[in-house]
């Protein structure tokens, strides 16, 4: 009885040492593979995307453009 409290004590120790290098392993193989997924560099507001005129404005030829916000709108509600 206690050979096989022993065998089944290591066959647990072996499980979780493979989930432990699979769960460590898999980020660090995709790290050295393909680099880091973060921008090296934090975004500031200058050069933020939503600040450029095209993300801002609509084109006139918009669906939302023809379509009345009286109507449409939470004030209408």
């Amino acid at each position: 009885m206690t050979r096989f409290r022993l065998l089944d004590g290591l066959r647990a120790l072996l499980a979780a040492a493979v989930l432990a290098a699979l769960i460590a392993g898999v980020p660090l193989a995709l790290y050295a593979l393909a680099g880091s997924p973060l921008p090296p560099t934090c975004p500031t507001w200058a050069n933020s995307p939503t600040r450029s005129p095209t993300a801002t404005t609509a084109p006139s030829s918009s669906p939302w453009s023809r379509t009345s916000a009286g109507r449409h709108g939470p004030a209408s509600w």
